[in-house]
């Protein structure tokens, strides 16, 4: 079972609450409110998915859901303490939706913006590096004009490449294919989260 912060959608899908708690159960996700209301969302009901992963200090994974019927997406951003939880439900629906012929409705990435962003922000360092290595130093040894541009076209390639592999939204044909864009499930078991009606029932 992971959680995530409640957001306005999930608040008028009917679920109350400061947090949501999700989980993979009976063939289906389960999603319920802090205080209040329940959510199932199964192959049937399920219009199309999103899952991906966002760069930055610890990083941050998120799916959204589009049900069928429902224009606006619900956003799921696991709490890290529960990203083990979060990438085996994820991987169970997956799975399940594929034996229901639904794989197709699946995409991994964030958007094209997100994918492509940190790239254009490092082109024109890129570039300008080149056109100094090329042109102002001229008269310098070819190993230093090289030396100058290899770091920020280096840095250039790799967010490029990052961008296009891990960030760009594309089909999935297969659960497995979601794991790049999942945390890794760790051998260590972190203390688990208990929900806040589970712990009324003790």
């Amino acid at each position: 079972m992971f959680h995530t912060m409640n957001t306005e959608a999930l608040r008028t899908a009917g679920l109350t609450g400061g947090h949501v708690w999700t989980t993979f159960i009976d063939d289906a996700l389960e999603l319920r409110g802090d205080t209040g209301g329940s959510l199932r969302i199964g192959p049937a009901e399920l219009d199309r998915a999103r899952i991906g992963f966002e760069e930055g200090k610890g990083g941050r994974y998120r799916v959204q859901i589009w049900r069928v019927g429902s224009p606006e997406p619900l956003t799921l951003e696991p709490s890290a303490s529960t990203w083990p939880a979060y990438t085996r439900a994820m991987l169970a629906f997956a799975e399940r939706c594929a034996r229901a012929q639904r794989i197709d409705r699946f995409q991994s990435g964030s958007t094209k913006f997100d994918a492509l962003f940190p790239a254009v922000l490092a082109a024109p360092l890129a570039t300008g590096a080149l056109v100094v290595a090329m042109f102002v130093l001229a008269d310098d040894p070819w190993w230093g004009r090289i030396l100058m541009a290899l770091l920020p076209v280096s840095l250039f390639g790799f967010l490029l490449w990052t961008g296009l592999t891990r960030h760009w939204p594309r089909p999935v044909t297969a659960p497995e294919q979601l794991r790049i864009v999942l945390p890794p499930i760790s051998n260590t078991h972190p203390k688990p989260v208990t929900p806040p009606w589970a712990r009324e029932e003790r």
